[in-house]
């Protein structure tokens, strides 16, 4: 294994927070914009999905060429350039004269950010130490701060003050730019295995079927922050209660990763995320009854909150050293949103709104099923390597 050793300051730690927000403001500040998009741009709800979808596919290519800006340079100039990348689409957003260029925007800033948090994700996971669950479960906490804070903002402000949105986090993106000096050292790395194309760049058959469930995860996830409001307000609600909700939903997976941080110490990551998955599938089964749905999307948030950092973290424990590994698993998630959130926008288109808790949880079953294969293929090899060796 190689690489020199990683280091963390308090002010890179603050540089993780401070851009994780940014990323989670901009991946859930869409659903309550649906009004907003149609008046300024003439786009119908179908508008959200492709925002949305447009929003991951940056990240999607932002996050491949971290991947291997990440293999061969130290930490801290891929994640500054990102981070420049990050928020010269935010000003592309401010300048918004048309849709076209609203979504270059849209892209840029997706892309961008999503790079830098992959980027901290990666070190976290392998080269932490002992701090990294703690520290990667407080990225996650920030990400879903600032999850909550934008759909809360939008609602309240008049359309022509949403560029203000825009503006506080580009100058959060510029702090967290400045802070990132704070972070120095390289990802270690390990030798090439024998055993092919697919063995040598990472791709095992455990890491495919994380790499399938975190795809369905992100398209729960990214479905729930494009359509609740809309599910709610065809429920009856008025869009500023639903948008208290969606805030509700964000604020509920900051709670599901503290929990799962202090839970951490006693049950393994595993157990956590297939806890939490069965948590989803049941409170997304709850969306369906009107009078109990707001509360139920914020039950979802409660299971969505852990399975982001405990996926990696149990990951990172079963391929110590190999960043090439929660490379793809983090790199697989963005398919979920570039994939999902037009498909789910066109199921509502047509069959109506009351389609989407059925889509939500086909997409939260395939998640969990997926990563419980992955955990038996896990348990047997254990069992057949305790056999071997109890033999030898």
């Amino acid at each position: 294994m190689t690489g020199n050793a990683m280091r963390i300051t308090p002010l890179g730690v603050l540089a993780i927070c401070v851009l994780s927000a940014v990323e989670g403001g901009i991946t859930s500040v869409f659903g309550p914009l649906t009004g907003y998009l149609d008046r300024a741009y003439g786009v119908g709800p179908e508008g959200v999905g492709i925002a949305l979808s447009v929003k991951f596919a940056g990240s999607l290519i932002g996050m491949l060429l971290t991947i291997f800006a990440l293999e061969r340079r130290p930490v801290r100039g891929p994640m500054v350039i990102a981070s420049v990348v990050g928020c010269a689409g935010l000003v592309v957003c401010l300048l918004g004269v048309s849709w076209p260029v609203l979504l270059t925007g849209i892209f840029l800033a997706g892309g961008g950010f999503a790079a830098v948090t992959f980027g901290t994700m990666q070190v976290l996971a392998h080269a932490a130490g002992t701090r990294g669950p703690m520290l990667l479960n407080l990225s996650g906490a920030v990400f879903g701060a600032g999850a909550m804070a934008a759909p809360m903002l939008a609602v309240q402000l008049p359309d022509a003050r949403l560029p203000m949105l825009v503006g506080g986090g580009l100058v959060l993106g510029l702090i967290g730019l400045v802070s990132l000096q704070g972070l120095s050292g390289t990802l270690p790395s390990a030798p090439r295995e024998a055993g092919g194309f697919v063995r040598g760049i990472g791709l095992t058959p455990v890491v495919g079927g994380f790499v399938l469930a975190y795809i369905c995860y992100i398209g729960t996830e990214s479905g729930i922050a494009a359509w609740l409001p809309t599910h709610l307000t065809a429920d009856g609600m008025a869009l500023e209660t639903a948008a208290t909700f969606a805030t509700g939903f964000w604020g509920a997976t900051i709670v599901g990763r503290v929990v799962s941080g202090v839970l951490s110490r006693w049950l393994p990551v595993s157990a956590i995320l297939l806890g939490s998955g069965v948590l989803i599938c049941l409170a997304i089964g709850l969306t369906t009854i009107p009078a109990v749905a707001p509360l139920a999307y914020v039950l979802v948030g409660v299971g969505v909150g852990p399975v982001y950092p405990c996926g990696v973290a149990w990951l990172a424990e079963l391929e110590p050293g190999r960043p090439r590994t929660t490379s793809w698993l983090l790199m697989s998630a963005m398919i979920g949103g570039v994939v999902f959130p037009p498909l789910v926008g066109s199921t509502i288109t047509a069959f109506g709104t009351s389609s989407i808790p059925a889509v939500l949880g086909v997409l939260a079953i395939g998640s969990v099923a997926s990563f419980a294969v992955a955990g038996l293929v896990i348990a047997r090899r254990a069992a057949t390597a305790r056999r071997s060796t109890a033999t030898a």
